[in-house]
C-alpha cells in the first residue's frame, strides 16, 4: 500500500492538516504516486484509526482543522516498508499497448506521439524544477525534515531524494526519445 507509505513519509517531516497534506503531496510525493483528494482523506482517516497517525484539533480561523502527526506505530512501519524487499507490480503500460495496435488508425498514429511527447517534455521541467528545488534544499518538506534530523544525516537526505528525482528525469528523458522515435516511424511509413 504506497499511498500510506507516501503520506507517513510526508507527515514524518512535520505535522500538518489534511489540506496541507494534499497540497504537499502534490508538490512532492504525486510525481512518484499519484493520488487526489478523494483517496487521501479516507487513507488519513483509516491511518489514524489503526494507530500510525493521532489528529488534533486545532483552531484555523473560524473554522477547526484536524493536524495529523506519525505515531511511533506510523513511524515503525514507514521504516519496514523502506527496508523491506519491493515486490513490483505486472507491467500495464497503455501506451505501449496503443503503439502496438496504431496500425489500426493510421491516421491519428502522429497524434498519439505528439501527445505522448507533449505530456513527457511538460513532466520533465517539472522534475527540473523539483531537482534544483532538492540541490538547493529551498522545498518546504525538504526543509522542515532536514530541521528535525541531525546535521549529519543532512547529506543522506539530499543525496536519497536527488537520486530519486534523478530517476524520474531519466525515465521521462526515454519516455520523451520513444515518442520522438515514433514520430520519426510515422513520417517514415507515410512517406512509403
Amino acid at each position: 500500500m504506497s499511498l500510506r507509505h507516501a503520506i507517513l513519509g510526508i507527515v514524518s517531516a512535520r505535522p500538518m492538516t489534511g489540506y496541507e497534506l494534499i497540497r504537499t503531496f502534490a508538490n512532492s510525493v504525486a510525481y512518484t504516486w499519484a493520488a487526489g483528494q478523494a483517496q487521501i482523506y479516507p487513507e488519513l482517516h483509516k491511518m489514524e484509526h489503526e494507530g500510525f497517525l493521532t489528529a488534533q484539533a486545532a483552531s484555523r480561523g473560524a473554522s477547526e482543522k484536524r493536524v495529523y502527526s506519525i505515531t511511533a506505530a506510523g513511524g515503525e512501519e514507514l521504516r519496514r516498508w523502506v527496508e523491506a524487499t519491493t515486490r513490483y507490480p505486472a507491467e500495464r503500460d497503455v501506451a505501449r499497448l496503443r503503439a502496438t495496435y496504431l496500425e489500426l488508425a493510421p491516421a491519428t498514429s502522429r497524434t498519439f506521439f505528439e501527445q505522448h511527447l507533449a505530456h513527457y517534455t511538460a513532466l520533465l521541467e517539472k522534475l527540473e524544477l523539483r531537482r534544483l528545488s532538492v540541490e538547493q534544499r529551498s522545498g518546504p518538506l525538504l526543509q522542515a525534515r532536514l530541521a528535525t534530523r541531525p546535521a549529519a544525516e543532512h547529506a543522506a537526505i539530499i543525496a536519497f531524494k536527488a537520486h530519486g528525482v534523478a530517476g524520474q528525469i531519466e525515465r521521462t528523458k526515454a519516455e520523451i526519445a520513444w515518442a520522438q522515435a515514433g514520430i520519426e516511424l510515422v513520417d517514415r511509413l507515410a512517406a512509403g
